[in-house]
């Protein structure tokens, strides 16, 4: 067999065992002056009424933070306004524990490096299996080190409907990971 032919066989055998075609299944990755955002999906196909989660993932550039939902003393929880087609609903955002920032005037909460900020997705019970819907996410938060910048990104990822849900083999361990890490912290806050 020829290895052009190989490769199509190869790719045919591989579209069959998935049934759908390959999704990114992340937003275009922006570019900010001091980090970079973009929306990420645990789910590489959703179906009708079956929640998934997505998450904001925001990487900083050394010494630079954002706020978590009670920022402290100043600065501004990231906020997120959701355009989803009609049926959909997004909860609230779940956010990880944040690290503690102190000079000898104020105190704030926050993150540094990255942040993943997760919201879990409902879909209708009507969608129509081998279509895909638009989830965007505009998204607005403060950036700081010495000065604050605050910044905006509009992210939208185009999720295919499918008759089951398939998990996305990156971004399902990364959100899996945060979720562990949102737990831990909700569990350390009862005891």
């Amino acid at each position: 067999m020829k290895l052009g032919n190989f490769l199509w066989v190869t790719l045919a055998i591989a579209g069959a065992n998935y049934n759908l075609p390959l999704y990114s299944l992340e937003s275009d990755l922006q570019q900010k002056d001091h980090c970079t955002i973009e929306l990420i999906s645990e789910a590489a196909a959703i179906q009708p009424w079956k929640s998934f989660m997505v998450g904001i993932q925001i990487k900083m550039e050394p010494g630079w933070h954002t706020y978590w939902r009670d920022p402290g003393d100043s600065g501004m929880p990231t906020r997120v306004k959701w355009i989803l087609p009609e049926g959909f609903n997004a909860g609230e955002i779940q956010w990880p524990v944040p690290k503690r920032f102190s000079d000898e005037m104020v105190t704030n909460f926050g993150y540094e490096e990255e942040v993943i900020l997760l919201t879990e997705i409902s879909p209708p019970e009507s969608l129509a299996v081998g279509t895909e819907v638009p989830v965007t996410a505009k998204v607005s938060w403060l950036l700081c080190k010495d000065i604050c910048v605050p910044e905006e990104a509009e992210l939208t990822l185009r999720l295919p409907v499918a008759e089951t849900s398939r998990l996305h083999p990156e971004w399902s361990r990364v959100i899996q990971e945060t979720r562990r890490q949102i737990r831990k912290g909700e569990d350390n806050e009862s005891d």
